[in-house]
């Protein structure tokens, strides 16, 4: 064995690191503190309670207070800190200029300040809530609030309904009640209907108040307690409830015997698939077909309803008693949880929760793996798109481990200037795409408590402000599909989850203005026509839904990209005959036992060609090559019965690949080294990948204002200039 080196190390703190800035018992005041404080504020919210409303404003929808249309820059303070300290930071965020705060209302677990407050059925103590509340107004006489109600059940409930608790698939608890128990969602929407009626009502805080928050499942993001421990939900209640789902769906014990392909199957003994049928077997590769496919298809479709029934309850709950505020959820993360998550989870219904009207807005936080410096910085839900069709927003949860903080988890920012580009690149994120921020002290109200990170946020607030009346239209001509039904189709896989992150990482790196959709937006008529159309996971489709497809694609002779598998799955079985019907292109389905390498056309080498899939596909006929994979071609491209470009891609999105196909769309690329591009008509930022000299293009003569220093440039067709690993730029155009 090789020894260690035999010599002394140092390990340097953070107060030694940062002695200037480290301070997490605010034992200094900011300078933006001192001046704030010099001339503190007044309440300036009406003593009446504020209508809140979502005003569409060139496509993109915009919070509004009594009418108007006001920054909604958001934070949130520690969660687990005493109320004294909650005053400080909220304050720090005051000096800075953000006047809206959310906060978390704990009712079972025994964490921060707040907790316990749900003594008994009907029974609470409005006092410790009122508490919590007067700190943050203490911090911010002007605080707008957004409350968290937690829909988690204390100690005194579990104890009075064990039956209720789910059950991981070895028979251990999942300590919190099914999301399938009707009496936890029915008990808990009598408290939020009396936690919501109780702070509308009062005559010193409800004025404050400007929206709620539904928070079902675990870390309040609808996830089924457990699902991180094993296979959910085992329970006799989650049985009972797949039953009655199923009860709905089929006719008669006939009808599931035919799906299922089972005599023995009854609507009265039917079982949640077991471990081994839901994640580890595929009829046909990674495809699932016949009968345990349809056990498997069905499970899941249950498991998504049942979610999504539990959030339209809850939200309904809150707006019976608050009928013009602000009501929102965590959802839509189909695109961001890997294949194994998504298959334990109830998380693809987000077409069904954006047709609920109670639900105004939506929120995640920034996506965990592309956080750092040099990565996008992505919305965990991706479907801004969608949400703007359907006139929703967003509100980006920046939850970031800073310099400043004592986690060790890997998307920690490391030095001041990777947190302030970090902070930077968020904001474009939110121009770009229309999209709020509420910036989360998760690990520690110290974190944020800096001289330059807050005077970071102080400017990046007062741009919002002055910026809430320019346009954030879209400018995009691409748009991702995801569908998020198809994914029910198929069985946790490596390189399906690994086909759906390459679309989160490289799209952003393409260079281009893009919108991301659900499939079923593309049968809208209200959806506005791109240039081109990347489906990312179409594996299954309809006879009626290719009609569909291809009547948009017409509509303006686009071009389509089509991704691994596309058609191939239909109601009369798995093809690739359907996928040709899709596509124009004709394929032959081939098996490979080893792990293949792609080769580009371009030569270039990238760092993940090898995959090892199941089916595969490859072109044939009179088609261009793009990739191959040995022998075979498994992208290219051809033309689609439409009458457009239609290219095929075997393996995970390529930004080169997708590139060289938007130029020949007639696509404009505004950077084409590769670096992270987010832009509408008004707003383009660039996030550098990588160090050297970059040329931003713009879609026509413009001026254009760097947003963090303030240089206006005239006239201009393009930008040079150099970047750091890792730098924001964020420009403001104007014809």
């Amino acid at each position: 064995a090789t020894p260690h080196p035999q010599k002394r190390i140092a390990v340097r703190t953070l107060q030694e690191l940062y002695a200037d800035e480290y301070d997490p018992k605010f034992t200094r005041k900011l300078d933006i503190v001192k001046a704030y404080e010099a001339a503190m504020p007044e309440n300036d919210l009406p003593e009446t309670l504020s209508e809140m409303s979502l005003v569409e404003v060139d496509g993109v929808p915009r919070v509004a207070r009594n009418g108007k249309i006001e920054s909604v820059m958001c934070m949130m303070p520690e969660c687990g800190a005493n109320n004294d300290a909650v005053i400080l930071s909220v304050r720090d965020f005051a000096a800075a200029d953000v006047d809206y705060v959310s906060e978390i209302f704990w009712p079972w677990l025994k964490y921060g300040a707040c907790n316990g407050w749900w003594l008994g059925p009907g029974e609470y103590d409005f006092e410790k809530v009122a508490a919590r509340i007067d700190s943050l107004i203490a911090g911010n006489p002007k605080a707008r609030l957004i409350i968290r109600w937690k829909m988690n059940v204390p100690d005194w409930w579990l104890k009075a309904h064990p039956e209720e608790i789910g059950k991981l698939h070895d028979g251990n608890s999942t300590v919190q009640p099914s999301m399938a128990s009707e009496r936890w969602i029915a008990d808990v929407c009598v408290m939020l209907r009396d936690m919501t009626a109780w702070l509308e009502g009062h005559p010193r805080l409800g004025r404050h108040v400007m929206g709620y928050l539904v928070a079902g499942g675990s870390s309040s993001e609808w996830f089924w307690w457990g699902y991180d421990k094993g296979m959910v939900d085992y329970s006799e209640v989650a049985t009972r409830g797949f039953r009655s789902w199923l009860g709905k769906k089929y006719a008669d014990d006939a009808a599931l015997q035919s799906a299922w392909e089972s005599k023995d199957v009854t609507l009265k003994n039917a079982e949640v698939p077991s471990p081994r049928l839901r994640f580890d077997i595929g009829e046909d590769g990674c495809f699932r077909a016949g009968g345990g496919g349809r056990h498997v298809y069905d499970f899941r479709r249950f498991m998504s309803d049942t979610t999504t029934d539990c959030i339209s309850r809850a939200a309904a709950a809150v707006r019976s008693v608050a009928p013009k505020k602000l009501i929102g959820t965590f959802y839509g993360y189909s695109m961001s949880i890997g294949t194994t998550g998504l298959a334990n989870l109830g998380f693809q219904n987000l077409d069904r929760v954006l047709e609920d009207k109670n639900i105004d807005f939506y929120c995640a936080p920034i996506s965990y793996g592309s956080r750092r410096g040099g990565q996008e910085g992505h919305f965990i839900n991706l479907f801004t798109g969608s949400l703007k069709l359907h006139g929703r927003t967003y509100w980006d949860e920046a939850d970031l481990r800073t310099h400043l903080c004592h986690d060790t988890q890997f998307y920690r920012t490391l030095t001041p200037f990777e947190t302030s580009e970090v902070n930077w690149r968020t904001f474009g994120n939110s121009l770009a795409h229309g999209t709020n921020i509420w910036w989360f002290l998760i690990a520690g109200n110290g974190s944020f408590h800096s001289n330059q990170i807050m005077g970071d946020i102080k400017a990046i607030a007062n741009l919002d402000r002055e910026l809430i009346q320019v346009s954030r239209k879209s400018a995009a001509e691409v748009a991702l599909i995801c569908d998020e039904r198809s994914l029910e189709h198929t069985r946790p896989d490596p390189f399906l989850t690994q086909l759906m992150g390459q679309a989160r990482t490289k799209v952003p790196r393409i260079g281009v203005a893009h919108d991301t959709f659900l499939m079923s937006d593309i049968y809208s008529p209200k959806m506005r026509d791109y240039k081109l159309y990347i489906f990312l996971n179409a594996f299954h489709i309809t006879d009626a839904e290719r009609a569909a497809i291809h009547e948009r694609l017409a509509r303006n002779n686009a071009g389509a990209l089509w991704m691994y598998g596309a058609g191939y799955l239909s109601p009369a079985g798995n093809s690739v005959d359907t996928m040709a019907q899709l596509t124009g292109l004709s394929f032959e389905k081939y098996t490979s036992e080893e792990q293949l390498e792609q080769v580009f056309a371009d030569g270039k080498p990238r760092d993940w060609m090898r995959f090892k899939y199941e089916p595969g596909f490859a072109l044939k006929g009179d088609v261009r090559v793009l990739v191959r994979d040995g022998e075979r071609a498994v992208a290219g491209i051809g033309r689609g019965p439409w009458g457009g470009l239609s290219a095929y891609s075997g393996v995970p999105l390529d930004a080169d690949l997708v590139r060289g196909l938007c130029r020949e769309l007639g696509i404009h690329v505004y950077v084409d080294s590769g670096d992270i591009v987010q832009a509408n008509t008004s707003f383009v930022m660039v996030h550098s990948t990588s160090a050297g000299d970059k040329t931003l293009r713009f879609p026509k003569v413009c001026t254009a204002r760097n947003l963090r220093t303030g240089e206006v440039r005239k006239n201009v067709k393009e930008l040079a200039f150099p970047m750091q690993f890792g730098e924001t730029k964020l420009f403001e155009i104007k014809e």
